[in-house]
C-alpha cells in the first residue's frame, strides 16, 4: 500500500436505498490500529422507459401486457413492485409483481368500443422510485348475425318473431337491445 487503498464494491439486490456506514480499517506492524467510518447514501434506483405499443381489440377481449422492467442501468428490476392499472382515470386492478416481470392483463372487457387511455403506474418501493408507462387502447365492436323465427299470420291476428343475435363466434349476444319495425 502507498498511502492509498481502493474499495469497490457492486450493490446486490438485498441492498435497499438508504443511509449506511463505510468504516475502513488500518493495520500494521509500525503504525498504530485506527478505523474511520463514513456515511455512504444510496438512493433509490430509476425505472427505464417503457414504451407498449398501442393495441386495436374487439370488444369483450383483454389486453395482456408482457414486459422485463429493468433499471436505467440495464439490469432487472429487484424485488416486490405494486402496480395499479388505469384506465381512463379509474383504477381497475392492483397487482403486485416480483422481479421486474411486468405480465399482466388489463381488464378491457367490460369496456365500451371506443379509444381508451391506459395508464400502469409502478409504486415506489425501497429500491426504486415511481413509473408510469401509458398506452392506448382502441376497442371495435364485434360483427353480429341476426336470425328471426316468425310465423305468417292473417289479418287482425298476431305477428309472432323471435330474434337470436349471435357474434361471429357464435356466441349467444348478451345485453343489448332488440327492435322492431313493420314497414307495409
Amino acid at each position: 500500500m502507498d498511502g492509498h487503498a481502493d474499495y469497490n464494491y457492486t450493490l446486490q439486490p438485498s441492498d435497499k436505498a438508504g443511509n449506511y456506514t463505510l468504516t475502513a480499517l488500518f493495520s500494521a506492524d509500525k503504525y498504530d490500529d485506527t478505523t474511520k467510518d463514513s456515511d455512504v447514501v444510496v438512493l433509490k434506483g430509476d425505472i427505464a422507459d417503457v414504451i407498449i405499443p398501442d393495441k386495436t381489440i374487439e370488444s369483450l377481449t383483454n389486453v395482456t401486457v408482457d414486459v422485463q422492467l429493468n433499471d436505467t442501468n440495464g439490469n432487472p428490476v429487484y424485488g416486490n413492485s405494486t402496480v395499479d392499472v388505469v384506465i381512463d382515470g379509474k383504477v381497475v386492478e392492483n397487482v403486485t409483481i416480483t422481479d421486474g416481470k411486468l405480465n399482466i392483463t388489463i381488464p378491457t372487457d367490460t369496456q365500451p368500443a371506443g379509444e381508451h387511455n391506459i395508464t400502469i403506474i409502478i409504486r415506489e418501493n425501497e429500491n426504486y422510485n415511481n413509473k408510469t408507462i401509458d398506452m392506448k387502447v382502441t376497442i371495435i365492436k364485434r360483427d353480429v348475425t341476426i336470425d328471426i323465427v316468425k310465423n305468417d299470420t292473417k289479418t287482425l291476428n298476431m305477428v309472432n318473431a323471435t330474434v337470436t343475435v349471435k357474434d361471429v363466434n357464435g356466441s349467444l349476444v348478451n345485453g343489448g337491445k332488440v327492435g322492431f319495425k313493420i314497414k307495409v
